[in-house]
Order: C-alpha cells, then structure tokens, then sequence
C-alpha cells in the first residue's frame, strides 16, 4: 500500500463517529419523581410500621433488628431463600458458617446478601444451633437491606456488644427520623464468680482432668472467659461423672 493510501485509511478511521449503545448507560428505571416519591414512602412505612423493639441501640446510633427487617419483608411481599451454606468444623464442632439468601420482590427484582459467624466472636451456648442461625439472619437481613435500597447494617451484624443507651431524641434509619428508644436497666451480670471458677478448677484437680481442657473441648473458650452459665454446666457434669 502506497504512502497516500495509508494516510488516506488513518485518516478516515480517526474522524469516524462511533455511535454509543443506548444500552451502556445506567438509566432510572421510573421517572425522578416517582422515585423520590417511592423513597419517601419508605421513609414513612418505616416510621409506622417499625416499633422502638425494633431497634437497637448501639452508642448513638439505631440499628433495625430482625424483627424489624422480617417486618418489612412482609410488607413489601418480599421472599427469601437461602442458595448455599458452608460449615467449617474443628474437631467436630461447628466454628464458623457462611450463608448466602436471596431476598426477592415481587415484580422479580432480587438481591443476595452473605452471612457469616464464627465461633470467636463470642462464646455460644448452643454453638450446632447459634452459628449457623446467626449467619442465616445475617444474610437475610443484608439481602433485604439492600433489595429495600438502604444498605442498612442489621444489629445482629453489629453483634450482642451494644447495649441500649440514651442517645440523641431522633435517630436515622435508611433517611426516615425514629424516636430513639428509651435507655434499658442494664441486664443481670452472667460474669461466672470467683468461688464458682475455684470449685470448678478443686473439681477437675479431684477428677484428674484438666479445667482448660474442658473448657475448650466444650465452649472453645478459656475458663476465664466462661459465664456463669457455661461453669454451671461443667461444675454438674463432673458432679454427675459426664464430663
């Protein structure tokens, strides 16, 4: 191909007009108005159908509680399945779940959200039951959260570390204003107590087994980490030689 020829081709490639696929671009699925309209619906649904039980409080902020997420999940007609879980075990024991559901709307519309928990984050006394059912809610309540468009952090994904505070006299919940719940007694300490944990440990040594043991066997926890409830429990199985 000749010189001119070349810079002819150049040419005309470098002043072509490419037209743009329609298709490309990521385009509001109803008009502004009816959006914002829906929107502030939601806000409104939020602020009438969910209750001050609904939340939980965790420092300043206000957290929707499964009750809360199920609740609204009814009112929209929204469906939910759980497409896979993973168990992890040591030593036969369950030590972390991972769920995956998905929440679908009516019209079709869908969203999966992931829910995890593991065995670290706190010591469960029915850890078979409590890990996998904590990483289902989970994953329910991400999966509704962000098919609702909120984005919302659950308060079972926050954890059982926050308790109910005084805060400000209206907290936010996906744009909608709440009456912040009034401060709750603080619960009954289950701290196990000193003279429960010598019992157990004079027990063991009689027993000729050891305390540490026991404990991770059963909790995977350290003994100074066990309430009172879970030394109880250790304290009646070597009285009654199951241990």
């Amino acid at each position: 191909m000749a010189d001119d020829d070349l810079a002819q081709v150049v040419d005309v490639v470098s002043t072509a007009v490419v037209p743009v696929n329609a298709d490309s671009f990521l385009l509001e699925s109803a008009p502004v108005d009816d959006v914002v309209q829906a929107m502030e619906t939601h806000h409104e649904l939020c602020r009438s159908l969910l209750t001050r039980d609904d939340y939980q409080s965790v420092g300043s902020k206000q957290f929707i509680k499964k009750s809360g997420w199920r609740k609204l999940a009814v009112a929209y007609g929204v469906s939910c399945e759980m497409l896979s879980q993973e168990i992890d075990r040591d030593d036969g024991l369950i030590c972390r779940a991972q769920v995956v559901v998905r929440a679908t709307a009516p019209n079709g519309r869908f969203n999966d959200g992931i829910g995890v928990c593991s065995a670290e984050e706190r010591g469960f006394s029915k850890p078979e039951h409590d890990i996998p059912a904590t990483a289902f809610t989970r994953a329910q309540n991400r999966a509704c959260s962000d098919l609702f468009g909120l984005g919302e952090v659950s308060a079972e994904e926050i954890g059982s570390e926050g308790a109910w505070s005084d805060g400000p006299s209206h907290a936010t919940i996906g744009g909608a204003r709440v009456p912040t719940p009034p401060a709750k007694p603080p619960a009954p300490s289950t701290d196990a107590t000193k003279a429960q944990v010598k019992y157990l440990l004079d027990l063991c040594v009689k027993a000729n087994l050891s305390a540490e043991q026991l404990a991770s066997d059963r909790y995977r926890l350290p003994v100074d980490r066990l309430n009172k409830v879970q030394i109880g429990a250790l304290i009646s199985a070597l009285k009654d030689g199951t241990a």
